[in-house]
């Protein structure tokens, strides 16, 4: 595909619009397009004082960019003549392509762009303030600008909503994506990352369409030091999904898109405003390189919330040491215990010269993010003289110390437009609702990627899926050197003599494969002692098949884990790590990994499950085989890859973790598979 240069920032437009054509002028104008405007019409001889043109082959060669908005089947022959005249890019607007069914028409469209970038269709388009260009047929709230942030949308209205914006954050760029017949999120990601304007990358995401490609778009933006925010929506678990296993039910759509966006050092917002205000931290301050914070204010109403949501947010606020304690009460004439975070309530309000000393006091020490509280009255009429006074004392001592700062009003309309301008200048960020700062500043504070893109899977086998049974699941694993127990599929008659030469106590379960959770069945035995107990357990399970699986019987268990594997939608395979047994569901203390993987990885994920506490030994139990487990997680993964043709799913729960030096058994096995 040809770069998004001309589509981007274009000399010269043609506008092949119908109805929107006058629309999509008056933004190209209104933004202040000095280039040239080309208008196609069959109708009519000028829009917007314009002579038209009658046809797209009557448009000059080699127009930078188009705007097209007819009806969706005329749009393919269009999208191929404008190709064939050079023409460097099309904002397809008109819908009525695979959002409605028609995915042939879609792919056509496609087809007939060729190498040159389509945008669309049914997308808004694009506005760039930093080219002063609008392809874009709609209301909205950019400006021309020098240097700013850029917003990819999946959906045109959550666009214009975020251009609507009254928080000071400076956008650069919108785009639109729409459908993404051929442009998704990850070549403008590459061309934020080369566009030294750009500051930072917000993305309103419903899903990917190439996740791979975006993660290398991705880091490519953050190898540039652009920072990405993302806004997902859409994130209830995949319709459809057949929940044979516990880890189908474990494996959401929403928590794989977790761990690819925290694999890829991502900032994930909540809230549209959260998202804002994180982009617009980004802008000023860039990716904060922790989360220790401090924080000043004349209420200790205004101290106790804020430190709250510090704490939900994850964010630290260490106490004061000693000296800095005493440098700030001393700022204070000894009246206000100093602390973190800072009451520092009214003594000195209305004294610039004592504020400047205090906060110089208070931001002697780094913190990672400095932040003042400070809420504007806004009745008309207000006298706001003592507010500025304050303001400009944390400018001064922000300025005076270098520090990493930030002003924050308790709600949104408490810090004015002006006012807001003032600390940009200064590179302070202005921050508006205390909720949504505190989870900016929380966001901003994610460590950049440290591990590497997406494996791109190949496709599946065809063939039928069939689930193995379990026995022969369990000898496929034991090649691949992945320990389980010793066992042996029998006839109900020859249960008793199997568990005898196996070695009592043992566990015997129904054989069948289409039986996924035995234990809901009453299809296993437990600790079975002696060959009469285990012929009366066989027996029990006649009605469930006519053979059965005995195995040797695992004691000294400290934990139960489960690892699966289901394949996610563009992502492939992806594994499932959590508490295991027959409460995984309930439990639901699980994390994903993405492929690849390596030990430091496995070994965080387990750190971050409740599970953990388990395997460090709780109320005085022993360990669990940590080591052993990290090397069963490791040996798991190399055997998804080397069947990543033929696996469709797996569930190995319980995977029972021992006594410490004592390893780790996968006790129950379920693998779907294509049939070679």
């Amino acid at each position: 595909m040809s770069p998004l240069n001309r589509l981007l920032a274009p000399r010269s437009v043609a506008v092949i619009a119908g109805r929107y054509a006058g629309p999509a002028i008056r933004q190209l104008r209104r933004i202040g397009f000095a280039g040239t405007i080309h208008v196609v019409s069959a109708t009519r001889s000028s829009i917007e004082d314009i002579a038209t043109l009658p046809t797209v082959a009557d448009l000059p060669p080699d127009v930078d960019a188009a705007f097209l908005a007819v009806p969706a089947a005329s749009c393919p022959d269009l999208v191929a003549l404008l190709r064939d005249r050079g023409c460097g890019g099309v904002v397809c607007f008109s819908s009525g392509f695979a959002e409605t069914g028609a995915r042939d028409l879609q792919v056509r469209l496609a087809e007939a762009a060729g190498a040159m970038p389509l945008l669309g269709p049914n997308c808004h388009g694009l506005i760039s303030g930093l080219d002063r260009v609008a392809l874009w047929p709609d209301e909205h709230g950019v400006a021309p600008i020098e240097r700013g942030v850029a917003i990819l949308s999946q959906s045109g209205n959550i666009a214009i909503n975020f251009t609507m914006q009254q928080r000071s954050v400076p956008i650069g760029l919108v785009v639109s994506l729409g459908n993404q017949a051929m442009l998704d999120a990850a070549p403008f990601l590459r061309h934020a990352a080369a566009d030294p304007r750009i500051t930072a990358v917000g993305l309103h995401l419903e899903g990917l369409t190439d996740p791979a490609a975006f993660a290398e778009a991705a880091l490519a933006a953050e190898a540039a030091g652009k920072p990405v925010v993302v806004l997902k929506t859409g994130r209830s678990p995949a319709g459809g999904r057949a929940t044979i296993t516990h880890t189908s039910t474990l494996a959401g759509s929403a928590r794989v898109y977790d761990a690819f966006f925290a694999r890829l050092g991502i900032v994930q917002a909540t809230t549209v405003a959260g998202f804002l205000e994180t982009l617009k931290l980004l802008h000023v301050l860039g990716r904060r390189p922790g989360r220790r914070i401090c924080s000043a204010s004349c209420s200790g109403g205004e101290a106790a919330l804020l430190a709250d949501l510090a704490e939900r947010h994850g964010l630290e606020m260490p106490s004061l040491e000693p000296e800095h304690a005493r440098a700030i009460e001393e700022a204070l004439d000894g009246q206000v215990r100093a602390d973190n975070p800072l009451d520092y309530q009214t003594f000195i309000w209305g004294s610039g010269k004592r504020q400047e000393q205090l906060f110089f006091a208070l931001l002697a020490k780094e913190f990672d993010t400095s932040v003042l509280v400070l809420d504007y009255p806004t009745q008309e009429g207000s006298e706001v003289s003592s507010w500025d006074i304050t303001l400009e004392a944390w400018i001064s001592a922000v300025h005076a110390t270098g520090r990493a700062a930030a002003v924050v009003a308790s709600l949104p309309e408490c810090l004015p437009s002006d006012r807001r301008d003032r600390l940009l200048a200064a590179g302070i960020v202005p921050m508006q609702g205390m909720g949504e700062s505190v989870e900016a500043i929380a966001a901003a504070s994610v460590p950049p990627s440290s591990q590497p893109g997406l494996v791109r899977w190949p496709d599946l086998r065809g063939g039928p899926v069939t689930t193995m049974r379990e026995g022969a699941a369990k000898a496929m694993l034991a090649r691949h050197g992945i320990p389980v127990p010793p066992g042996r599929i029998v006839d109900l008659d020859d249960a008793a003599a199997a568990a005898v030469e196996l070695g009592l106590p043992v566990v015997v379960k129904c054989a069948d494969p289409s039986i996924a959770h035995k234990s809901d069945a009453g299809g296993v035995a437990l600790d079975l002692r002696t060959a009469a107990q285990v012929s009366a357990a066989a027996a029990g399970m006649s009605h469930l098949g006519p053979q059965v699986l005995v195995e040797s019987m695992v004691s000294g268990v400290v934990a139960e884990v489960i690892v699966g594997m289901v394949r996610e939608p563009g992502f492939g395979p992806v594994l499932v790590v959590g508490a295991g047994g027959v409460l995984a569901e309930f439990l639901d203390d699980s994390a994903t990994l993405l492929f690849p993987f390596d030990r430091a990885s496995v070994e965080q994920v387990l750190a971050g499950l409740r599970l953990s506490r388990l395997l460090d030994g709780y109320r005085g139990g022993p360990p669990g085989d940590r080591a052993a487990l990290v090397e069963a997680i490791l040996g798991i993964g190399e055997f998804v890859l080397a069947q990543a043709d033929r696996l469709v799913e797996m569930d190995l729960n319980p995977l029972l973790v021992l006594a410490e030096g004592q390893g780790v058994v996968v006790v129950d096995a379920l693998l779907r598979m294509v049939d070679p």
